[in-house]
Parts: C-alpha cells; structure tokens; sequence
C-alpha cells in the first residue's frame, strides 16, 4: 500500500484519475489497490486504457477483464476466507455476502485487507466465511511476445479451448456409436421380429431405439451449445485482437490501404467466427468416424463396402480438379465486391462533393460498371459451386443405385440377409452424407484457409505497442536535432525530406516554410514518430526517437494537424482524446489558451455537447480548429508542433492562437508549418524547405524579407 507522510495508506480512488469515468462500485474501488499490492509498475494513464469506455461500473468480470488487459492472468477458485494460502497472497476475495477484498497478508490470526465497501485498509480476524478467490500472475515479457509473435498464432489460439474440443470430439464420437442404433434396429426388424411375428420383441427394440434417440438429440444439444459457445468466444478474441493489432499497426502499413478495403479485411477474418458455429466445421468432426462406419459396413455386407469406397475416391478426385476452379472464382467475385465497397464508402464520405460539382451521373455510372462486374464474376463463382452441388447429388444417387444393386446381388446369393441390406443402404447415406456437405463446403474450407493465413501474417507485423507495460517517458526539455534525415514515401516516389540536419533548442520557435510539398508536414510526421526515414536519425533531448516507445513519444508530444478529426462523444470527450487523465480543470484551462470557453458554455450543454456524427460538418470551421488546438494544449507538452494551426480561424481567433505562442516562448518548444507571415514574425529561426531539402535556417528577422520576396 502506499503511505502519506503521517504513516497512513493513501487510497486512490477511480474517478480521481479517469476524467470520465464514473466507476464507483467495490470492485472499481479495489482495482487500484489491488494493482499497487501486485507491485504494479504502470501508469495511471495504462489503468484508463485497460477500463471499459462504456461501463458505469465494474464487476467480477469486467475486473477481471481489466487485468487481462494489463497482461494478468487469473485463476479463481471457490475458498472459504480462512482457508486463504498466505503464500498465494495478494490476491482478490469476494465474499458471498459483502463487498469484495483485497487480501494483503495474514499476520497473528487476523488479515489485512483493503475493503471495497468502505475504501479502507483493515484487519479482519480469520472467519469461515465463504466466497470466491481469484489469484493474480502477471505475464512475464517472453510470454507476451509467444503468445503474439508466432507463425500459427490461430493455432495457439485454438490450443487454448483444447478441453472443448475434447469434449465435442467425444461427443461426436458417442453420437456416431448411438447412430448405428437405427441401421440395425431396422436389420432386426426385418430379419428377426417380421420372421418370427414377435410383437413383444418388437416393443422392447422400440424402447431401446427411443432412448438412444433421446440421448442422441441430448447429446446434439449439448454439442451444439459447446460449438456455439467457444466458436463465440474464438471470434470475440480475434474480433478485438485483429482491431487492436490494425489500431497499432504503424501509418505507413494503414495509410495507403483505402477504408473500404480495411473494412474487407476486418469483415473478412468474421469468417473464421462464422465457420467455426457452422455446419461445415461439424463436418470435420464427422469425417474421422467414416472409417469407422465403413468398417461396420465390410463386416456386415462384405462386397457392398466397394460401393462407398468408390464413392469416396470419387468425391476425392473431383473435389481435386473442381475446387481450384471454384476458389479463383471465388476469389475474383471477392475483389469485385471489395472494389465495389471501397466506391460506395467513398462515395459516402464525399456526397457534399459529388453533389456541388454536378457529377452525380458520373459517379451513377461508374457504380454500375463496379456493380456489373461484381455480378458477373457472382454469377462465374455461382455456376462452379452449383456444378459442384450437382455432382455430389448425382453421387449420392449414384451411390443408392449401386448399393441396392450390390445389395441385391448379394441377397440373391444369400450372402445378406434382406435386413442386413437396408442396414447397409442406411449405413451408405451416414458414409457418403458428411463427404457431400464437405464437398459442398470446398469453397468456404479454402476461404477459411485463405483468410487464416491472412491472419497469421498480421500478427506477425510489429505493432507500435508492446503489451508490456512502458514506463514513462523522462521528461523532455525540448531540444530537437536532425541528422541527415532523409525520408520518402515509396520507393517510387522523389524524396520528401533529403539530407535534413538541423539543431533546435529548449524553448525556441522555428517556422517552417516553404511550398506546398516543400516536405514541411513530412517533418512533423517524422518527429511524431508516425513514419521513420531511410536515413539518418531524430533525436530529442540527445534521444534518438527509434529508441523511445512511438505512443509514449506523441503522448509527450502536442500536435495539431492540418485537418481536426471529431469523433462521436462530447466536446470534452473529444478534448480527453489527448490526454486521458486530464481533470475538468485541465481541460477549461486548455480551451482558455485559446479562447474557446465562452462558444462552448453558449452550448445547451456546454462540455457535454455531443459531437462528431452526421452533423459535425455544420460546426463552423474555427470551432473545429480551435477544438483541435485545445487537444495540444489540454497535455502542456513541452514541445508543440502546428500543422497550418491558422487554418479555419479568423483574424481575432488567430490573434489569440498568436498570444498563445507568444506566452509559450522560452518556456516550450514551437515547431509552426505555416504559409502565413504573421506566425513567421513569431518565430524565433526560419527553416525554409525547398524539394526536401534546407534551403536556408536562420535567424527569422534575417530571412523573412528574403523569404517573402522568393515566395511572392
């Protein structure tokens, strides 16, 4: 626990450190504790991280979720309160009546415990209450980068629900045994009760068969609910983990994908979800006791046995020459409709244009060429798979045919006996029936292979955030140096920044100027850490920035891009987007910087105006702006950099956007991209690009003049 300066345990309390969250029950309560009593070495920015974003509250689960996130495992067990083992400790105890516990130690009959109903450390003598114990281990480094860097990641993953599949493998194979129930109750019937006329007989095979068909469709039920419900958690994991690995992915592999094309991906890897709760998965677990089944057959029909293995072979070599065919098919009809989606997203997120340019004819016909050859290759893709369909129909009937025929034969010849040929024909259809619905499903296996290749190889790539923990960034003074960066985009395109170097000290403001492609926002990119040159080195503070966590480094840092970017929630939300802790006060305090607060308290419901959905467009252009400059304030970095931060203000709002950089001299680090001379007069040194590289960086009152006249 952590003491004040009187000896006494300081508790902290959530919604002191989450600006938003308002999570007041015991189980939020104990959470800090709980962390500080694990010897967590965090932040309280990496608990704001790991909590739910829409949740008032916490519970059992939802703690334990949050742990999850800040790379804790946990075991529960159920465990009376004295039965605790002192060397297991800490861990977390809920009572079945009381609020829940966090156990410290156990020390002369009594334990130490932080109450989540009261917020308070105490002693409780050892009662025999009983309750719930769940134990705490925090993942060591190796076994987070095992768990995410492998070249099977699926298959760990799946390796995780081993038991299920135990368990539905097992109960596929007592369904299997049960099914033989009716093949040979039929067989009895024909050559054994019909014989003789034994009405008696016949009740007790009539029982029998009930309860196995009874315990048969228990069986399928329970299958089904072990199916539905692992497939459900398989895709929720890969759902949030393929989300989180895209989010913190670096720019430079996200940025030249179009959204419509992401979007794909993300609807594509559902598939996995989708197949694992299908039919056609259930089908994998049928097609092991073919074997079986087959056997039984040879035993009981002999030569009728050829007709099934025929079949199979049949079925194996079609599916050889047919599913190739299919799965290009398939394939192109993919990309078509992938091509078709990335229109219509652009057209959406474009309508105003479209719309005052008059080219909505325009965009009318080019949706109808991409819609044209998505259903003709729909079409292509369609007619392989009812081929497909056909033939295992035709199989089937085949099949039939030939075994009533062998079947007959071999009655005939008194080698089978009539019930024995119906036991056979029934034992046919269970061969051939799992080998059809799996050769109908060629095309969905392929695609589920595809798409879990596609899987591995994306949680193969670096992200920008290890699991583990970062500590937090020293604190920067503000001194930046370029050293011979040189940077381009594509190995196609000209270099945007070449041979860059450049000091700038603690305090300075530097005004970066030149023409548009000049390679002014390449450098603020490079120094946020969102691209990494081809050559030379950035460093902060003597720091090269490839040694500092990317997320850490822009959470040090204040950046104002050229365009805002709103997202759906209040305007305080939006403002906390860039520093999670940040109080009510931070915040007031960051949008004073830049004369905000009295347009936001006009609002109905001042910071509390929700923002960013389908109206965001109607919000004047400086009130966005300045919402976006209130983002860089609200961290009082000591580095800022201004993408065009005089966009969309006019001349008073840009004044105070000027008073503010004023204030900040000497005490903050101002990098400004700007094409205005006023924020040029600012300025301490120009740095003046031309075609990425430096054509002059000097004193601003030196090269101003010159600048101008250039430019002019």
């Amino acid at each position: 626990m952590i003491l004040d300066a009187e000896g006494k345990p300081i508790v902290r309390k959530l919604p002191a450190i989450v600006g938003g969250f308002k999570a007041e029950s015991d189980f939020a309560a104990c959470l800090l504790p709980l962390l500080e009593a694990l010897a967590w070495s965090g932040r309280d920015l990496h608990v704001i991280e790991a909590l739910p974003h829409f949740a008032d509250d916490l519970d059992l689960t939802g703690l334990r979720n949050v742990m999850a996130n800040l790379n804790f495992t946990s075991r529960i067990r159920s465990s009376s309160f004295h039965e605790l083992d002192p060397r297991l400790l800490p861990c977390l105890f809920v009572p079945d009546n009381g609020a829940c516990l966090v156990v410290l130690r156990m020390e002369k009959g009594q334990a130490v415990v932080f109450d989540g109903g009261t917020s308070q450390y105490v002693a409780l003598p050892l009662g025999s209450w009983s309750g719930t114990a769940i134990h705490f281990t925090e993942l060591e480094d190796l076994e987070i980068q095992q768990g995410e860097r492998t070249s099977n990641w699926v298959g760990v993953l799946t390796s995780r629900f081993r038991g299920a599949l135990y368990q539905v493998f097992g109960l596929a194979l007592a369904m299997n045994l049960l099914g033989f129930a009716s093949p040979f109750f039929m067989m009895l019937v024909y050559d054994k009760i019909a014989a003789t006329h034994s009405q008696e007989t016949l009740y007790y095979f009539v029982a029998g068969t009930t309860i196995v068909l009874f315990a048969d469709t228990a069986l399928r039920a329970i299958k089904t609910y072990l199916i539905s419900f692992n497939s459900s958690r398989i895709g929720n994991i890969i759902g949030n983990e393929v989300f989180r690995r895209i989010l913190f992915l670096p720019p430079s592999f996200t940025e030249r994908a179009a959204v419509g094309s992401q979007v794909s991906r993300i609807k594509d890897f559902e598939v996995i979800r989708d197949f694992l709760a299908s039919s056609a998965a259930m089908t994998l677990l049928e097609l092991p006791f073919i074997v079986v089944t087959m056997t039984v057959i040879f035993f009981l029909g002999g030569g009728a046995s050829v007709v099934p293995l025929v079949m199979i072979l049949l079925f194996f070599l079609t599916g050889l020459v047919i599913e190739p065919l299919v799965a290009e098919a398939n394939a192109e009809s993919a990309k078509a409709s992938t091509r078709r989606q990335e229109f219509v997203i652009e057209a959406l997120s474009h309508m105003r244009a479209v719309r005052y340019t008059g080219s909505v004819e325009t965009w009318q016909e080019r949706y109808q060429v991409l819609t044209s050859r998505a259903v003709i290759n729909g079409f292509k893709a369609a007619q392989l798979s009812a081929l497909s369909h056909t033939l295992s129909n035709i199989f089937m009937m085949a099949s039939g045919v030939a075994t009533m025929a062998v079947g007959v034969i071999l009655v005939l010849d008194k080698k089978l006996s009539t019930g024995g040929l119906v036991a056979c024909m029934m034992l046919v259809w269970k061969v051939l029936g799992p080998l059809r619905s799996g050769f109908d499903s060629l095309p969905r296996y392929e695609q589920v292979r595809r798409n879990v290749a596609q899987l591995n190889k994306l949680m193969m790539l670096t992200d920008e955030r290890s699991n583990k923990v970062v500590q937090a960034t020293r604190t920067i003074r503000g001194a930046v140096t370029f050293d011979r960066v040189s940077m381009r985009y594509t190995p196609q395109s000209d270099p945007s920044l070449l041979g860059v170097s450049l000091d700038i000290q603690p305090g300075e403001v530097i005004a970066v100027v030149g023409r548009n492609g000049a390679g002014r926002s390449t450098l603020l990119k490079l120094l946020m850490g969102l691209y990494q040159p081809q050559a030379g080195k950035i460093l902060i503070d003597g720091q090269d920035v490839r040694q500092m966590n990317p997320m850490e480094l822009r959470r040090s840092l204040g950046y104002v891009p050229q365009l805002c970017q709103m997202f759906f929630g209040t305007i305080a939300q939006n403002i906390r987007l860039a520093h999670p802790t940040a109080t009510d006060e931070d915040i007031r305090w960051a949008v004073e910087q830049v004369d905000f607060l009295d347009d936001i308290m006009a609002l109905p419901n001042g910071f509390r105006t929700r923002i960013g959905d389908s109206t965001v467009e109607q919000l004047p252009t400086s009130f966005r702006q300045r919402l976006n400059l209130a983002r860089a304030f609200v961290k009082r970095p000591s580095i800022f950099l201004l993408d065009e931060p005089g966009n969309g203000l006019d001349f008073g709002n840009d004044q105070v956007l000027m008073n503010s950089i004023r204030r900040m001299k000497g005490m903050a680090t101002v990098i400004i991209s700007t094409h205005r001379p006023s924020h040029m007069r600012l300025a301490d040194k120009l740095l003046w690009l031309e075609a990425g590289r430096i054509r002059r960086f000097g004193p601003a009152n030196d090269l101003l003049n010159e600048f101008m006249k250039d430019d002019s």
